[in-house]
């Protein structure tokens, strides 16, 4: 029974783990990488941006289905209205402010990436990762180790 239930929650353990680490992994590429930014990703950043603006100002923006501002990476994900705007605004601006702006994004997210990373290497993090990673079916399964464990410790064949 205890090896049982021992590797349900080992084998949790381990994926937290598993995906915490390649989460790191990922995080310290990008922060270490040398490559810049786009210009492409430096006018999502704006949309986003524009986007966030849209929204502290009270707007109601009418979203793609099931898409959220938490959620959108992607231009077609943003409300269409939102990046009608930002892309007016976006193509006024001349090539220096352009380049400006993806320079200071890409210093913002490096930053932020580096706050991030901090938070992903908490214990902190890891303790609510693995939290997360146990549900409800997680009782049938552990229910039905220990059953199975105990069925084949009350058989007399194996031994």
């Amino acid at each position: 029974m205890l090896l049982a239930v021992g590797s349900i929650v080992g084998g949790k353990y381990l994926s937290a783990r598993l995906y915490l680490d390649k989460e790191i992994e990922t995080m310290t590429a990008l922060i270490q990488s040398s490559t810049a930014l786009s210009i492409e990703e430096a006018w999502l950043g704006y949309l986003d941006q524009h986007t966030a603006q849209a929204i502290e100002m009270g707007r109601e923006l009418d979203w793609p289905k099931g898409m959220t501002y938490e959620e959108a990476e992607e231009e077609h994900e943003y409300p269409t209205e939102i990046v009608a705007e930002a892309a007016k605004k976006w193509k006024a601006l001349s090539p220096a402010e352009r380049e400006t702006f993806r320079a200071e994004w890409e210093q913002w997210m490096r930053e932020n990436l580096a706050s991030d990373l901090a938070l992903v290497r908490s214990k902190e993090m890891m303790k609510e990762l693995f939290r997360a990673m146990f549900d409800r079916i997680d009782i049938i399964f552990g229910a039905m180790a220990i059953v199975a464990a105990f069925s084949i410790a009350k058989r007399d064949d194996l031994l």
